[in-house]
């Protein structure tokens, strides 16, 4: 269950989450660019949604829509959905 990791980050991708996760005005982002990253670091699911304030569930969906998609998969943008 635990098994769920980020793949292996291209280095653009590495740079753009880097990016998002020090954004202050869309929590989102920062949310989960920080998922990401602390799976690519090592830490398993449940390390991780004690850190981020998630359940396990939401940061397998995070890291699976990422490993999907890249970084465009876990981006939300405000603006868009008005």
């Amino acid at each position: 269950m635990n098994k769920v990791v980020a793949r292996k980050l291209r280095p653009w991708e590495g740079r753009k989450l880097k990016r998002m996760k020090r954004q202050k005005t869309n929590s989102v982002n920062h949310l989960h660019a920080r998922i990401i990253l602390l799976s690519r670091g090592g830490l398993n699911n449940r390390q991780i949604a004690t850190c981020c304030g998630c359940t396990p569930t939401w940061v397998r969906k995070i890291i699976h829509r990422f490993n999907d998609s890249g970084v465009d998969g876990i981006a939300w943008y405000p603006y868009y959905c008005a």
